[in-house]
């Protein structure tokens, strides 16, 4: 009911057969299809005739003036390839809501605005971590992104969102814009923190994932049309540094001192 009055269009795709028929919405549609998060993507954004698409959660909410405010930005920055405003994340513990700000302060302190892929790749996994779920992009961008990712999700699924953030890193640099974007739950049954499939910190050890990871990017770079290729063999430190970021829980006090080093050189 949110969207319904709103100059956007929304796509509802779901794994579950719906038990009675939605009334029609002209902006809204609701579409089944039972298949793997990519794929579920790939049908639908093939269907979408918006130049525009973001991918949100059944149990977030979007701010629709946000949105507005992240393609206006994209359309009058043309370097820059995905936006987005802030996220502010909640819980619910016995009933009652807290938020958790800290995630406002992280987004602030993102940057992965360099001129150079390598850098941008560099600066999203050893910064503040944040994933590119909820950006707005071209929906060729996204498409391409999907398209090159079944490989991936096949290893595991859980790592798309890894995939994700390199590929945004080598179309070009995002923007973290200072509003109020979305609201997203926390939740113990998220369903990236209960799966059983291997993680990243796993996966960068396996020469097997390494493999699949570049195949996909080499296929990225072909439908994308990019020519300027990252070095694989930064790629490589820098997913092993996040690794030892994730087992040393945030206390790696080497990664900040790199990426400050990193920032100082002048591109």
């Amino acid at each position: 009911k949110f969207y319904k009055n709103e100059d956007i269009n929304v796509t509802i795709i779901h794994t579950f057969k719906l038990k009675k028929e939605r009334k029609k919405i002209n902006n809204i549609k609701f579409i089944y299809q039972n298949d793997t998060l990519a794929k579920r993507l790939i049908f639908v954004l093939k269907q979408t005739k918006e130049k525009y698409v973001s991918i949100i959660a059944d149990d977030d909410f979007v701010f629709i003036d946000s949105i507005y405010d992240s393609i206006n930005f994209l359309i009058k920055n043309k370097n820059y390839i995905a936006a987005q405003g802030l996220h502010h994340r909640f819980e619910i513990k016995k009933k009652r809501i807290q938020f958790l700000p800290s995630a406002i302060k992280d987004m602030m302190m993102n940057k992965e605005e360099s001129k150079n892929s390598n850098v941008r790749i560099f600066q999203a996994f050893t910064t503040k971590f944040i994933d590119k779920f909820y950006v707005i992009m071209e929906k060729k961008h996204l498409l391409n992104i999907c398209l090159t990712c079944l490989p991936i999700e096949k290893y595991s699924r859980v790592l798309l969102e890894y995939y994700w953030i390199i590929c945004c890193a080598i179309l070009g640099k995002s923007k973290i814009l200072n509003n109020l974007y979305c609201l997203r739950r926390e939740h113990s049954k998220n369903d990236t923190k209960i799966s059983t499939e291997i993680g990243i910190e796993q996966a960068i050890s396996d020469k097997r994932f390494i493999l699949i990871l570049i195949k996909c990017i080499n296929n990225f770079y072909k439908k994308s049309k990019r020519k300027n290729k990252i070095n694989f063999s930064l790629l490589k430190v820098t997913l092993i540094i996040f690794r030892l970021k994730i087992i040393m829980k945030g206390k790696f006090k080497l990664m900040r001192i790199l990426s400050n080093q990193l920032k100082s050189i002048k591109e």
